[in-house]
């Protein structure tokens, strides 16, 4: 299967404790287990086991260190149900108040790679 990215990734995986948690808004305790393994401008993947299915809109907020909570919409676009588990998706809104934030925890990840 080849890949076609649109957005250069950055692997977070390495730097676990970089890696932000993902809440669910009703939902008071984080996904502890479950980080974010890479980011770019137009999505992300979250790491583990869920129930979401392909095409699904959900409201979460990844918890960015330095930065805090950031709502967004995301659509899961693609389910992972190898070993490695976990959905894909894409950014659908940020609210304006949070994109260059968004963008600037991106940058400085990027040049850690």
């Amino acid at each position: 299967m080849i890949k076609q990215l649109k957005f250069k990734r950055t692997n977070i995986e390495l730097l676990a404790n970089l890696a932000p948690e993902v809440y669910f808004p009703g939902d008071p305790s984080p996904y502890h287990v479950y980080h974010v393994l890479n980011l770019s401008f137009a999505g992300f993947f979250i790491k583990g086991q869920t129930n979401y299915k392909r095409g699904q809109v959900l409201d979460i907020e990844p918890k960015i260190p330095a930065i805090g909570r950031i709502p967004m919409s995301v659509e899961v676009v693609w389910i992972d149900s190898s070993e490695r588990k976990g959905i894909g998706v894409e950014i659908l809104k940020i609210p304006e108040k949070y994109k260059k934030k968004y963008r600037l925890i991106l940058s400085k990840l990027a040049m850690l790679f």
